[in-house]
């Protein structure tokens, strides 16, 4: 099982189903259940105080350094080849920056959030491996999160 960080808002707007495209810098060959990881720090764009306009919350207040939830990466595009550039700015919930010369679009489905973030997980950049208390918690999250649904 693997990890990727998050910052926030992002983090959330995935572990609550909004947000079904992650824009990244690089492709990534990488397919699967991926932990989404909220990253201690809020992204660039946001100010602690911010109003997240698609989930209502002060930015400043969504968790961090915890695992929220999780999902299944089922695919990767480049950005400029993308076929409906609107939609996939529409699932991601976000605008590509424009300062770096190529974006992909890492594709996100089959969202589960956990009911209890996993807490105390400091992560790293990209993709990472979670220690073993950090797996045993995610794979009860996710078996509760099925059994709900």
């Amino acid at each position: 099982m693997i990890a990727l960080t998050i910052r926030q808002p992002y983090a959330d707007r995935i572990a609550r189903g909004m947000k079904t495209i992650e824009n990244r810098s690089r492709f990534t060959h990488v397919r699967g259940l991926v932990l989404i990881h909220a990253g201690g720090l809020i992204h660039d764009r946001y100010e602690r105080h911010d109003l997240d306009a698609l989930t209502g919350r002060i930015v400043g207040t969504l968790p961090r350094k915890v695992i929220v939830g999780a999902a299944q990466l089922i695919g990767c595009h480049n950005a400029e080849a993308c076929p409906d550039q609107r939609e996939c700015i529409n699932a991601g919930g976000e605008r590509p920056s424009t300062d770096s010369p190529r974006v992909y679009h890492w594709e996100l489905a089959d969202v589960v959030r956990f009911e209890t973030e996993i807490p105390r997980v400091n992560g790293a950049l990209g993709f990472w491996a979670p220690d073993d208390r950090v797996i045993d918690l995610a794979t009860t999250a996710i078996a509760e999160a099925v059994a709900r649904a």
